[in-house]
């Protein structure tokens, strides 16, 4: 039988196109594995070469992050200080002052004996006192016993009592220093580099150049700052209700910045010869003129009913109408000591009381008196204490401290204000530096 004549396989016929179909198949997927393998391994070199670059740049970064730490460490400077801004800033503003981490906790010194700084003093004075320990360094010593070690702190020269640390200034003009001081932590760095710095309560204004600002102390932060072009012959010297005080320093003059009223705008007034705080009213504050300065006012004369021509005049001063003066109130030099010579002299914090350097003794001025009273309940002699070195210093209302050079002196106005000769008057001998008394 001939192979032309043999009958049909029919198995074939159907699996040849299937086989037919299956190896193109088959070919394709390996024609498609094998145009995938060279890509797979281009795709894992470049992710080994990214990765590497990754890991250069984050240990570079690592490194200049370091030296800028160290840096910073080492200079105290830079990162905590107010940038200058475009116009003014008003509302809470976040991460204003730099990032910072949370301050290290510090061991606690087991007794405060032994300081220089006398440790009964802040216990008898009810608040805390700042001077220098064994060692030399700066130390906080609190009312309640305990000892602070102000480790990288140089200088202070006002120390307030903020919720439940206490916010402290130092420094010259160009390097002025706001710490913050908590038990049990070291003290944080919130502004450096600064050409003034004032505190009041809870309240801070401060001064590089000519950028003014003001912000609030809450837990150890400083929020809701407001910013303006200050004056070039100016700078903060106080916090007068929601005023920042300024004082020219080349010319006699006094001004007022309201943050919540805009930016700074120049009024000086140049009749006043000091501003001594502000008054009870909320809206005014207490100013010095000189006699004549302002003859509308109330002027209350001598046994002959005279002014002497150097005569004192307490001024009431409107804040919402920069410094102007709505009343006055002259009295004779022997009645309020002598203000115009530049005497030691501040007002209580509500505005009720003035004490002042006199002749021979200081002088309590019941200022309620001196503006609605007769004279003649208007001054109090503390006689027989000496004359203060420095302006008296409030704790309160009603408590002040005058520093006689070896010592501080207590004062209590409504008490001595009784007429009871009988009545103590606190006497804390110092034996070195005058410490830093805390305020608030």
């Amino acid at each position: 039988m001939s192979q032309g004549n043999l009958p049909p396989d029919p198995r074939r016929l159907p699996d040849v196109a299937d086989r037919q179909e299956w190896e193109q198949q088959l070919r394709r997927s390996l024609g498609d594995q094998a145009a995938r393998v060279p890509g797979a391994r281009r795709d894992l070199a470049g992710a080994a070469i990214s990765r590497a670059r990754r890991g250069q740049r984050r240990r570079t970064l690592a490194g200049i992050a370091a030296v800028v730490v160290a840096t910073v460490l080492a200079t105290g400077a830079g990162i905590h200080s107010w940038p200058e801004p475009t116009g003014s800033e008003l509302g809470a503003v976040s991460g204003l002052f730099g990032e910072r981490g949370p301050a290290s906790p510090t061991p606690q010194p087991e007794t405060a004996a032994g300081l220089a700084v006398d440790e009964d003093l802040a216990t008898d004075l009810a608040t805390a006192v700042v001077g220098p320990g064994t060692t030399g360094e700066l130390v906080l010593s609190a009312a309640d016993g305990s000892v602070i070690e102000l480790t990288g702190v140089r200088q202070v020269h006002a120390v307030a009592r903020v919720d439940d640390g206490w916010a402290m200034v130092g420094g010259e003009p160009g390097r002025k220093r706001l710490w913050w001081v908590r038990p049990g932590q070291s003290p944080v760095s919130l502004l450096t580099g600064m050409d003034a710095v004032v505190i009041h309560g809870d309240q801070v204004a401060a001064q590089r150049g000519r950028l003014l600002s003001v912000a609030m102390l809450v837990a150890g932060e400083l929020v809701g700052r407001v910013s303006t072009t200050g004056p070039a012959d100016g700078r903060p010297v106080g916090l007068l209700h929601d005023a920042v005080l300024l004082q020219r320093t080349t010319d006699p003059g006094w001004d007022i910045w309201q943050p919540a009223a805009g930016d700074y705008q120049p009024t000086w007034n140049s009749e006043l010869r000091h501003v001594y705080g502000a008054l009870s009213d909320g809206g005014s504050a207490l100013g010095l003129l000189p006699a004549g300065a302002n003859p509308d006012g109330d002027i209350e004369g001598d046994a002959d009913g005279d002014i002497d021509a150097d005569a004192q005049c307490l001024a009431r001063l409107e804040l919402a109408d920069r410094l102007r003066v709505v009343e006055t109130r002259c009295l004779p030099r022997a009645l309020v000591g002598d203000l115009l010579d530049g005497a030691p002299a501040a007002a209580s914090p509500q505005g009720r009381w003035l004490i002042t350097a006199g002749v021979g003794e200081p002088v309590l001025v019941d200022l309620a008196a001196a503006f609605d009273a007769p004279q003649s309940s208007v001054s109090i002699p503390l006689v027989g204490l000496a004359q203060p070195k420095a302006a008296p210093l409030w704790l309160t209302s009603d408590r002040a401290l005058l520093d006689t050079g070896d010592g501080l002196l207590e004062v209590r106005p409504s008490q001595l204000a009784t007429g009871d000769d009988d009545v103590p008057v606190g006497h804390y001998p110092l034996t070195g530096p005058v410490p830093v008394v805390a305020t608030g």
